[in-house]
């Protein structure tokens, strides 16, 4: 009885185990695509900016002033 009590709980223990294992990795994977995205919008920010150096454009000009070049 108290052998097959065991068995059950070493079940449930390692399914609970799993569960947390894949949840742990699921939100590493959703906080990596997080950093991603964050290091993607930098590097276009950085890219605007350099290219209205280049272009002279004022921020407040806005898009049209690189569609004149």
């Amino acid at each position: 009885m108290a052998l097959a009590l065991l068995r059950v709980l070493k079940g449930v223990s390692r399914k609970y185990t799993m569960e947390a294992e894949r949840v742990s990795t699921a939100s590493y994977r959703q906080q990596c695509t997080i950093d991603e995205s964050y290091r993607r919008a930098i590097a276009i920010q950085y890219a605007n900016n350099k290219a209205i150096e280049r272009t002279g454009a004022k921020p407040s000009e806005g898009r049209l002033q690189f569609y004149n070049h």
